[in-house]
């Protein structure tokens, strides 16, 4: 529209001029027809020859108008694609800010579980460390005692056979009591002589009792650890004296299974007999030590950190669940499912002897009135 306003326009200034340039001629006429004739076909053929060029201009100049809208046309369809790219890098830019910040707070997470996990162990070593430092403690004032015992026996012995006239090489055990009335049958004793370290000449004796009555137990200091522990550590004879070392030695024995079974009245350590036929009421008599040397015959050993520093016993044992497994640091699903099989099997076994108890009650009741 606008180039052909613009064509109009020009035609429009070019009748003009045409109308002027008659107007003067035709004024002119009058005066000089024949001079003027030659001059009006110079100024038509200008005119003519300028509309031409204007023409010619007005062509090429659409034609650079064309150019122009084809040239505006593909730069906002560049500009259109470029605002999507733009947009598209944006979207990007965003998402990757997003997950960099998530990845920050995992870590950040990471990072404070191992932290937690950090302080849980440091608490379970020093714990450990206590309860290590607690049994060498122990395991000192029980050597201590066993050798101040061990020391006073002898003494005692020696005194009792010097006041006797009797040599204190007799191999007579102090911790075993005999009956009178049955040893004075049936005894054989054999004097040998030997030498003894500390005395210029002393004699060693070996005793052989025969008879029904002639058998005795050993006293001990401490109960039935020391019933336990004499079928593997006996006594030694006077003319034997123990050394601290042996003493040592069956210390650290104690201390390396501390883990007895003092409700049963059988001399078998607890780590050599099977938990099948314990595995009822009596544990909910067991003691922390008594679940963790469980767990170490499920195999379940790399766990006893964790029951001692919660100090299971057998009752809390048995209230256990998934939930409390979990909270204690037992991550493993599998290692749960054999805690709570486990769990589940000693519970309906103390049911099973629950029932039995309660009918034997029943018949021991009934059993007077008939």
């Amino acid at each position: 529209m606008e180039e052909s306003e613009v064509a109009q326009l020009i035609r429009q200034s070019l009748e003009a001029d045409r109308f002027r340039e008659a107007e003067e001629l035709e004024e002119d006429e009058a005066d000089s027809d024949d001079s003027e004739e030659p001059t009006i076909l110079k100024e038509e053929r200008k005119i003519r020859k300028r509309i031409d060029d204007l023409e010619v201009e007005l062509s090429e100049s659409q034609k650079k108008a064309d150019q122009m809208k084809e040239i505006l046309e593909s730069s906002r369809a560049h500009y259109a694609m470029l605002e999507s790219k733009y947009e598209q890098a944006n979207q990007l830019l965003r998402s990757y800010q997003e997950r960099e910040k998530e990845l920050l707070e995992r870590e950040e997470a990471h990072v404070d579980q191992l932290r937690q996990k950090d302080a849980h162990y440091s608490a379970l070593v020093s714990q450990l460390k206590e309860r290590i430092e607690e049994l060498e403690r122990r395991l000192d004032e029980m050597a201590q005692r066993r050798t101040t015992v061990m020391e006073g026996e002898l003494s005692e012995l020696k005194e009792q056979l010097a006041a006797r006239d009797v040599s204190p090489a007799l191999a007579y055990k102090p911790t075993c009591p005999m009956d009178h009335d049955s040893t004075k049958s049936s005894k054989i004793l054999a004097i040998k002589t030997s030498s003894l370290p500390g005395k210029s000449t002393s004699t060693s004796a070996y005793r052989r009792v025969t008879g029904t009555e002639s058998a005795c137990e050993s006293a001990a200091d401490d109960a039935s650890d020391e019933q336990k522990s004499s079928r593997d550590s006996p006594i030694p004879r006077i003319s034997e004296p123990a050394s601290p070392a042996v003493l040592h030695k069956f210390a650290h024995r104690r201390i390396l299974f501390p883990l007895r079974r003092r409700y049963i009245t059988t001399e078998h350590e607890f780590w050599r007999d099977t938990f099948q036929s314990i595995q009822g009421l009596q544990v909910l008599h067991w003691t922390c030590d008594d679940v963790c040397q469980l767990l170490i015959q499920m195999g379940l050993d790399k766990y006893i950190p964790e029951f001692t520093v919660n100090q299971v016993n057998g009752t809390k044992f048995l209230d256990l669940d998934g939930n409390k497994l979990k909270a204690m640091g037992i991550q493993n699903h599998s290692d749960r499912a054999v805690i709570k099989k486990k769990i589940k099997a000693i519970k309906s076994k103390i049911e099973r002897e629950r029932k039995q108890l309660e009918k034997e009650s029943r018949l021991r009741t009934v059993a007077p009135v008939h």
